[in-house]
Parts: structure tokens; C-alpha cells; sequence
């Protein structure tokens, strides 16, 4: 069953991709001061840092290319990874080994946009330790919600299978079941 929480540091990039809803119209990161208070929320960045408008477009940027990198059904799939791995190495976040074999990301200090290393960074330890091919994207195109598939083997399509897949297989009954047309 799907979930609207994810483990440790991937709950983040969960966040992160949920920040937009496109069946009520609403996005998080629409203006510099929803997106501040959408991070100051995340506990990311630091107190009274300001969100500029390319800090903004950086966000949405990597919003967009995660929910596209993780979609099965995104036509450019390929491209949306290759744009994460271009982030990625922008970012110059990485994975390190500590002495004592543990894992953790490189994450350099300075100024940037607010937030973006950390989720990153999270992205990274999730593809490392396989939780992040467990965060999927809501198969019905109206929604595209973000979800986390606890399942045992994370065949998960629906962020709700009470609405979304209900609504998914009610529309290929009445394709199947539709009346011919009469010409």
C-alpha cells in the first residue's frame, strides 16, 4: 500500500515533489515567498535567507526533473536523468566513505540556493541504498502525485487506489464496454 511518508532523508525529496498539486491547482514554489516558507518548513536553508527568483526556478527545476526521472510513463525518461545527473554534478554533492565504512554525502559548504544540496544529497543516499525506486509518481496523469511504496515488490501505480486507480480502471471498463459507433 502506497505511502504519504518515506524513510529518513527521502521523506524530503517526497516533500519536495508533492510541493505541486495539480488537481487542486496549487504549487508551494510558485513565488519566492511560498517557496521560503515551504523551506523554512523542511528545515532547510538558514533563518531569514532570502529565495530569489533563480533560487526559484532551481527548485522547480529539480522538482520537475525528479517527478520526470521517476515517472515509468514520462515520454522523456532518459532525459530527465540525464538532466538529474547534470543537477547532480552542478551541485558537486557525492557519496563519501567515512573511516568507519560508513556512507554519507559530500555536500559543499557556501552560498547556493536553499535546500537543493540537501535534497541532493538525499537522492544520492537513496540510489545507494535502493529506497529511492521506491518513490514513485502517481500513474494518472491528472494527478502525478508523489508516493512511497512500502510494498515487497513495489508494483505500486496509484497514490490512491480508492481514487486515482479506481478512476483508472473505471475509464478502461467504459472504453472496453463503450457502444460502437454508428456511422
Amino acid at each position: 500500500m502506497p505511502s504519504d511518508t518515506a524513510p529518513g532523508d527521502l521523506e524530503l525529496v517526497l516533500a519536495l515533489l508533492n510541493t505541486r498539486d495539480l488537481e487542486h491547482g496549487e504549487d508551494q514554489l510558485a513565488e519566492p515567498g511560498t517557496a521560503r516558507r515551504w523551506l523554512r518548513g523542511a528545515r532547510l536553508g538558514e533563518p531569514g535567507q532570502a529565495v530569489t527568483t533563480r533560487d526559484l526556478r532551481r527548485l522547480v527545476r529539480l522538482r520537475e526533473t525528479l517527478r520526470d526521472a521517476l515517472d515509468p510513463a514520462h515520454p522523456d525518461r532518459a532525459g530527465a536523468l540525464a538532466r538529474l545527473n547534470a543537477l547532480l554534478r552542478a551541485a558537486r554533492v557525492h557519496p563519501q566513505v567515512g573511516l568507519d565504512g560508513s556512507l554519507a554525502v559530500a555536500v559543499p559548504p557556501g552560498a547556493g540556493t536553499p535546500g537543493l544540496a540537501a535534497i541532493l544529497g538525499a537522492v544520492v543516499m537513496a540510489s545507494v541504498d535502493g529506497t529511492l525506486r521506491r518513490l514513485k509518481i502517481c500513474a494518472n496523469p491528472d494527478c502525478r502525485w508523489a508516493f512511497f511504496d512500502p510494498s515487497r515488490n513495489t508494483s505500486a501505480r496509484w497514490c490512491d487506489m480508492a481514487a486515482c486507480g479506481n478512476r483508472a480502471k473505471v475509464r478502461r471498463y467504459r472504453r472496453r464496454h463503450a457502444a460502437p459507433e454508428v456511422r
